[in-house]
């Protein structure tokens, strides 16, 4: 049911990027809605939250080299505005001073090697990026939509003519992630959107695609849009790469 009522209106939703002005006031309801669940999560997710930083705190302890503080924060863009995007310390401050000096700009991108111990459970978990929740509450991002952009790559795709970025939240999760090493949701949502996957710009259509969805549905077919994409991205990061994992040990 809920493929045949996502596909039947997708059809309608090929991308030409004709943004209304009212596009901002039919998002309420979905960026109030964000808030809501995150200050939830927050108040649910917080002794775990709490408890990751002080094991990451105490690594540091054990290991001088690890130190550092708990979370750490990039410049991004969100809505064409810069922000503070937090996630848990993953890696060495070395690495990430290192990082800085070199690009000018923190990046998401770290070698494995530069990985704390605490850090490499926390990604195996897919638990760095939770904290983001705390950019949710405060308005500064929403559940679905395309990932924040560092500022150097936001520019780059405004010069490229991707400006769906200036009109949308970033999101934790996102289509692009949903389509994460599974071919089949990568054809489903490329029949979706009517694309073409042999496009080198096909994760930035899918964002394109997304915007146009927000702006041709009712707020009743975007949460059920959102939820669809939620459940899609987390089977895919929970279930289906368990079970890549689980294969690559039988053989």
């Amino acid at each position: 049911m809920v493929h045949q009522t996502i596909g039947t209106a997708a059809r309608q939703c090929r991308i030409t990027l004709d943004v209304p002005i009212t596009l901002r006031k039919k998002l309420r309801i979905k960026y109030l809605i964000d808030r809501i669940l995150a200050w939830i999560l927050l108040v649910i997710l917080g002794p775990f939250i709490l408890l990751f930083a002080v094991l990451i705190k105490l690594e540091g302890l054990l290991k001088p080299q690890n130190s550092g503080p708990a979370f750490y924060r990039e410049l991004r863009i969100s809505e064409g505005r810069v922000f503070r995007m937090i996630k848990f310390r993953t890696v060495t401050t070395s690495h990430i001073r290192w990082i800085r000096e070199k690009f000018q700009s923190r990046s998401s991108s770290h070698p494995t090697k530069n990985r704390t111990r605490m850090g490499k459970i926390i990604i195996n978990l897919y638990l760095d990026e939770i904290p983001q929740l705390w950019n949710i509450a405060k308005g500064k991002m929403s559940f679905v939509g395309p990932r924040p952009d560092t500022i150097q790559m936001h520019e780059s795709m405004l010069q490229a003519g991707f400006t769906y970025r200036n009109h949308l939240k970033g999101g934790l999760l996102g289509i692009i992630q949903a389509c994460k090493s599974n071919k089949r949701y990568q054809r489903f949502f490329q029949e979706m959107a009517g694309l073409h996957t042999d496009r080198k710009e096909f994760p930035q259509m899918l964002d394109e695609f997304y915007l146009q969805w927000l702006i041709k549905s009712p707020p009743s077919k975007i949460l059920l849009f959102d939820l669809f994409v939620v459940r899609k991205t987390l089977r895919t990061f929970f279930v289906d790469e368990k079970d890549q994992w689980l294969l690559m040990e039988k053989g």
